[in-house]
């Protein structure tokens, strides 16, 4: 064991590593609370094996590592937003989020770190690839048998929200970026034990058959896994990955035929991609290129477009707050009040660009730091082309480098980074390239430059104080979030699914408990708010107003401490409304909802919200001819508006919201048929959008909630011009709407679904006359 080995304590230490690289993408991406909450609290622990490992040698070992340089700028930049919010050039929207960010993020050094201090030699490096070759190859096999068999089980728990995952990962496009990350280290790996065997064999004085070496039992071992990966990869119908993916062979393909001094390497890679496609001819990837032609043509490609109007959005953010941006973490947070209205329902949590993404939440500032970062990286690497270096660098650095160039341009296109999982694994690829491409011809361990510090003996004590404190301040915040998630549970949607999900609702104590341990939770207030005000008003519904005000108070407190720590939420504003005109303060109330509407302006869930309320308070003001209360037609308007930005939406939804929903029904479409002043290429457009997407459903036909939703609109059209042709409609297509063309069969079987649709509605409307 060198010095080094023994200043960081490597059994502990690298439990802990191996432990974050297997259950970082085990647990969904590490995208819920308790899994990411988990992963820093492991990575805290390694620090602190390192940090007590330095103290109990009494040397002090700085890694000299350029990239420091940009990463304690990036660092400076969150604490800024954290601590600076003041000032008027830092705008943060929700402080919350950015300090989740950060803590994440330090994980993520951390993890860097550990890789530099814990893999110094050959023999550590391999063996931090074989674990992350194993946990990708269980994985890959869990989301191939996923897909063959049909199941909607992410290993043994069961979601219906997630029916887009692959493997462990809740979508095909988280796992596609990170499997697309770790092919280039495979064929690495595989190149470099395929030269360590030929020079094995060649000692004996035969010069072995490229064929003998590529049947030993290891490369098989790389040659099957590199199968699967890649199968995989092409099974999750990942456009993007598919893509890029085939692009990281070119520089294996030139490294195997130029740099080579045999073309054995090139028999060997050539061998590879055989296999490689009868593999995949086996498995019937027609599917999959199928999906990948969907994006011809690209300017008329619905998912591009989808992400093109989210591009928009972000613009329009980064144009309000250029330099610092708006907070990292923060873009769920602020896009709802920037969204275009071309979105229609669909809710974005992330950016579907992770360089727009970045800029909008760290501004010019921060995506500047990035560049650098990129090119400290560029100029580490330079040594890869422009010097005869060993195996071990020529390969396995070549695919470190071309697993970061996958990344970087994936990014562009989806929000992989966002995944701890891939984030992760990014930077133990970053460490172990800056490890490798420092590595010196010949040398079993790597020549990263250190500066040692030694420690007198009079300050290890208090040293030793200093690393408990700093540590247990990094563990708190990660155990106060888990702690409180133990209570309510995760209010954000990708929290649903692991660890502590019960299916009781939230009572008023486990609230309380939640926000004792993390008040700075502006979900937590306004959950309390909405069980103490729904208590309240149920105790108190038959007593006079003024001591409904009274009880509702504490309700109003929590509310504005809630708007306090995020003052974007449209909801919360909503809630607020409601609150007032419980007591009837009928003015506040329509400032609230006002307000709420406000907050997310282009939100059809925001007006369908407002309008809903309204319609129940026309409801109780005048049952017998609802359309005479002014609520029912302000409530109208705000319908109209969210059926303009989403023609798919419909009161059917909300029939569990409304009281006597059909008198509601029918007052809304009787007024619907005097003003049908809809914008028809825009229902059109959500038409054609709804039955592209009935065909990802697997529910039957008429069964189908998009086909649902596609018949509504068609109604719609209908019902605005007598003389629309659905099979013009669908075959020419309209303004917008070119190249989603449809085939007459295609056309002819969703004219026979809507007619038999037509028939059910009649027939069910003659029944129910019958019966009154």
């Amino acid at each position: 064991m060198n010095e080094q080995d023994s200043i960081a304590q490597p059994k502990f230490g690298k439990f802990c590593l191996y432990a974050i690289l297997i259950l970082s993408p085990l647990l969904v991406g590490s995208l819920v609370i308790p899994a990411y909450s988990l992963i820093e609290i492991i990575a805290a622990f390694m620090i602190l094996n390192i940090l007590f490992g330095m103290l109990k040698s009494g040397k002090i070992v700085w890694k000299q590592i350029p990239y420091h340089i940009p990463l304690v700028l990036f660092l400076l930049l969150i604490l800024g937003q954290l601590y600076l919010c003041k000032f008027p050039v830092f705008t943060v929207v929700y402080r919350k989020a950015t300090l989740t960010a950060l803590w994440k993020y330090a994980a993520y050094i951390f993890v860097f770190w550990g890789v530099l201090y814990y893999c110094s030699t050959r023999k550590s490096v391999f063996q931090l690839l074989t674990i992350i070759f194993v946990v990708a190859f269980f994985i890959s096999l869990v989301g191939i048998l996923n897909r063959f068999s049909g199941s909607e089980h992410i290993l043994w728990f069961r979601d219906k929200d997630y029916l887009r995952f692959f493997g462990t990962f809740i979508n095909e496009n988280h796992f596609s970026a990170y499997i697309g990350m770790i092919i280039p280290l495979l064929l690495g790996a595989l190149l470099y034990h395929y030269h360590v065997l030929s020079v094995r064999h060649s000692k004996t004085g035969v010069t072995p058959s490229p064929w003998v070496i590529i049947f030993d039992s290891n490369l098989i071992i790389f040659i099957f896994m590199g199968l699967v990966f890649i199968a995989a990869l092409f099974i999750s119908l990942s456009r993007a990955g598919m893509s890029l993916s085939a692009l990281t062979f070119f520089p294996f393909l030139i490294v195997v035929y130029f740099k080579s001094q045999t073309r054995s390497k090139f028999w060997l890679f050539l061998s590879f991609l055989a296999l490689l496609i009868l593999f995949l001819a086996w498995i019937d990837i027609r599917k999959s290129i199928q999906e990948w032609l969907t994006i011809f043509p690209i300017a008329e490609e619905s998912s591009l477009q989808h992400r093109l109007f989210i591009y928009k959005g972000l613009l329009t953010i980064i144009k309000r707050c250029p330099i610092f941006g708006t907070g990292l973490g923060s873009f769920e947070f602020i896009f709802p009040i920037f969204r275009p209205a071309e979105i229609g329902s669909s809710y974005s949590w992330y950016g579907h660009c992770d360089h727009l993404q970045l800029m909008q939440e760290s501004g010019v500032v921060g995506y500047l730091i990035m560049i650098v970062f990129l090119a400290l990286f560029l100029w580490k690497n330079k040594r890869l082309v422009t010097e005869k270096r060993d195996p071990l660098v020529k390969y396995v650095g070549l695919g470190t480098f071309m697993s970061v160039v996958f990344i970087f341009f994936y990014c562009f296109f989806d929000f992989s980074l966002r995944i701890p999982a891939n984030m992760i694994l990014l930077s133990v690829i970053v460490a172990l390239n800056f490890a490798i491409v420092s590595h010196g011809e010949g040398e079993t361990s790597f020549n990263i430059k250190e500066r040692v510090f030694t420690i007198p003996c009079l300050l290890k004590r208090p040293a030793n104080f200093i690393v408990i404190v700093l540590f247990l301040g990094f563990v708190f915040y990660p155990t106060r979030v888990l702690l409180a998630y133990r209570f309510v549970g995760d209010p954000y949607p990708y929290g649903r699914f692991l660890f502590f999900e019960r299916s009781r609702s939230i009572t008023e104590n486990d609230l309380k408990k939640a926000i004792f341990i993390d008040p700075s939770n502006a979900e937590y207030h306004y959950l309390l708010a909405m069980v103490l005000g729904r208590n309240s008003i149920y105790e108190r519904r038959k007593m006079h107003r003024g001591v409904l005000k009274k009880d509702l108070e504490p309700a109003f407190q929590e509310l504005s401490r809630a708007i306090e720590l995020y003052p974007y939420a449209g909801r919360y504003y909503f809630l607020e409304g409601f609150f007032y005109f419980q007591i009837r303060d009928v003015e506040n109330g329509r400032m609230a909802l006002q307000k709420s509407i406000e907050m997310a302006p282009v939100s059809p869930s925001g007006h369908m919200r407002v309008a809903i309320f309204y319609f129940i308070q026309a409801l109780n003001e005048n049952l017998l001819d609802v359309s005479k209360s002014p609520y029912f037609k302000e409530g109208l308007e705000c319908y109209k508006k969210a059926l303009l930005i989403d023609p798919t939406l419909s009161l059917n939804r909300c029939k569990s919201c409304l009281r006597d929903y059909s008198v509601i029904e029918e007052a809304v479409q009787f007024a619907l048929a005097q003003d049908m002043s809809f914008q028809k290429e825009r229902m059109l457009y959500f038409l054609f959008y709804a039955l592209r997407q009935s065909k990802h459903d697997h529910a039957p036909l008429l069964e189908n909630w998009n086909f649902k939703n596609a018949y509504g609109i068609y109604k719609r059209l209908v019902q605005a011009d007598a003389s629309f042709n659905l099979e013009k409609a669908l075959l020419e297509g309209g303004e917008g709407n070119k190249g989603r063309i449809f085939k007459p069969e295609d056309v002819k079987k969703t004219q026979s679904a809507f007619d038999e649709l037509a028939l059910k509605e009649s027939s069910a409307m003659q029944s129910s006359e019958v019966k009154k």
